[in-house]
């Protein structure tokens, strides 16, 4: 669940920072 939450988190991150993949990247692999 939380690995499908982290995905979610880092979909919403890119969409509302335009492509700011860094954070949601470190977010997705700190899971």
């Amino acid at each position: 669940l939380s690995g499908a939450v982290g995905a979610a988190y880092g979909v919403i991150d890119g969409i509302a920072l335009k492509g700011s993949h860094y954070r949601s990247d470190i977010a997705y692999r700190a899971l």
